[in-house]
């Protein structure tokens, strides 16, 4: 769905570039105005301070690249067999492949090095302030479990949410080793 929207986006921006209030997704895929495409990009990526947006960047380049919009195209044309209009497509992502590095490359490596700094150990959290918070998930399930009463729905989703802090806090690799919990945790 939110590929459908992008290009969608890129559509409707292809338009107001052009002027041409009838131009399709063929039209934003032709080689023929691959300058135009790299123009909407531009502008489609641009904060509002000059830098880009390279988490966006990089799912435009891979829709185009990798996901349906080159390849579904390219299949329409052959199975209708407009052979011309399928070299078409084909030209249009060997100019996408030819220019991938001057439009695409800067925002594909910070957005790994964003991903990188993530699993840095002084992005960790501090190992005493986790048994802390252990403990206490601990202690609240216990007294929760240990109370003989009927529950009502708060007590419920105040059980339910403590399992499910234990579940993602423990379950998931910190600092290289990885936590699991049993089922008879």
């Amino acid at each position: 769905m939110a590929e459908m929207r992008l290009m969608a986006n890129l559509i409707v921006s292809f338009r107001k570039e052009t002027d041409d209030e009838n131009a399709s997704g063929i039209d934003l895929l032709n080689f023929r105005k691959f300058d135009v495409l790299d123009e909407i990009i531009k502008q489609l990526t641009e904060k509002e301070d000059g830098h880009e947006k390279a988490g966006l960047k990089v799912r435009i380049g891979f829709l185009l690249k990798k996901k349906k919009a080159v390849k579904a195209m390219r299949g329409y044309f052959i199975m209708k067999g407009e052979f011309e209009k399928e070299a078409d497509m084909t030209r249009f992502s060997n100019v996408l492949d030819l220019n991938w590095s001057f439009i695409f490359y800067s925002a594909q490596v910070e957005c790994e090095q964003k991903r990188g700094g993530l699993r840095k150990s002084s992005s960790m959290p501090v190992e005493d302030d986790i048994s802390t918070f252990r403990n206490y998930l601990l202690e609240e399930i216990e007294k929760q479990m240990n109370q003989y009463e009927m529950w009502d729905k708060h007590n419920f989703v105040k059980v339910r949410n403590l399992v499910l802090s234990r579940l993602i806090m423990f379950n998931a690799r910190r600092g290289g080793e990885p936590a699991r919990l049993t089922v008879h945790e």
